[in-house]
């Protein structure tokens, strides 16, 4: 092996990114390298290959880069079918007219205090330009928030995202607090807006009503502008309470996410804030006899279990 010759950013890194593909480790690769181009393999050499891989491979958020949690809200258009009569009644795939479109999203990067919004070609009624705008924002977060949005906002997006052959992250983590809500408590309702009273939260907007649907979509030019003027509005108010009742309902419930470790951090850090300002709770342990450690935030007071591996990390990082 030649001593005098080393590994170089500019003549090897296309070369380890290609090994990197196949899942090598980077000591792995810095070995393949070196007896690839006939360099002598020492630590150093392993270490330039992990500053080479490591930023643009391993990148996690850290404090100047914190997860993007994105609340949004979609309103979507009237269905025509045609039907006999009135009443209950089943309606066939072939008695509807069109499809379900997208007139407005609404959305905010959590703890930011602006809210956007996108709408449809109101003139065209149509909804592509805003799937492709929004989609370049939904496809950057980390984790989406919403109202019933598992079922209807995120499956929406997703169809409208295949109807144009579009892009969408289909496996971003999405957090619905309607259904954390009814997991959690006894409510007489799990409206937004029975919620939003409940608690005492920002006032859930209300609307015109139906109408505003058909102004949009039929209606006259004048009508319509006035009436999706009025849903945006409607859209942004959601948004205000969407978050609200976010904040006020992960105080109880389980983490759908770690943030802590998405940091960077321990498993034992604050799974909200990534804090390690943390403390021990008490000790539980699970029906096959596994010792659990129940941990408690001191800057959020929520609670969450690590394991008994962890909570030894916990002490060995702490204790001094």
């Amino acid at each position: 092996m030649d001593k005098n010759i080393k590994l170089s950013k500019e003549v090897h890194f296309d070369e380890a990114l290609e090994m990197f593909v196949n899942e090598n480790r980077a000591t792995e690769i810095a070995k393949l390298l070196c007896e690839r181009h006939n360099i002598n393999y020492d630590d150093g050499e392993r270490r330039k290959v992990s500053a080479w891989l490591n930023p643009a491979l391993h990148s996690t958020p850290n404090e100047n880069n914190p997860p993007k949690i994105l609340i949004y809200d979609l309103e979507t258009t009237l269905l025509l079918g045609e039907v006999w009569r009135s009443g209950k009644q089943y309606i066939h795939g072939n008695s509807i007219q069109g499809h379900t479109k997208i007139i407005t999203v609404a959305y905010k990067w959590l703890g930011d205090s602006d809210v956007k919004y996108i709408t449809w070609d109101n003139s065209k009624k149509c909804d592509k330009n805003l799937v492709k705008t929004f989609l370049k924002i939904f496809n950057t977060a980390d984790a989406v928030v919403g109202v019933n949005n598992k079922q209807f906002d995120d499956k929406l997006i997703f169809t409208r995202a295949a109807h144009y052959r579009m892009f969408a992250d289909t496996l971003v983590k999405s957090i619905d607090v309607q259904k954390q809500a009814k997991s959690l408590f006894r409510l007489d309702s799990y409206s937004m807006k029975y919620m939003a009273e409940y608690f005492g939260l920002t006032f859930k907007l209300s609307h015109s009503g139906i109408q505003m649907w058909r102004d949009i979509q039929w209606g006259t030019k004048k009508e319509s502008e006035r009436a999706l003027k009025e849903m945006v509005d409607y859209n942004i108010g959601d948004i205000v309470t969407t978050e609200e009742l976010f904040f006020l309902i992960q105080l109880y419930a389980k983490h759908q996410i770690h943030f802590g470790v998405m940091l960077g951090n321990a498993k034992w850090s604050c799974p909200d804030t990534g804090s390690s300002k943390v403390r021990l709770f008490k000790t539980t342990w699970t029906a096959a006899g596994t010792v659990k450690r129940v941990m408690k935030s001191k800057k959020t007071n929520r609670l969450y279990t690590i394991s008994n591996t962890a909570y030894l990390q916990y002490l060995r990082e702490t204790i001094k």
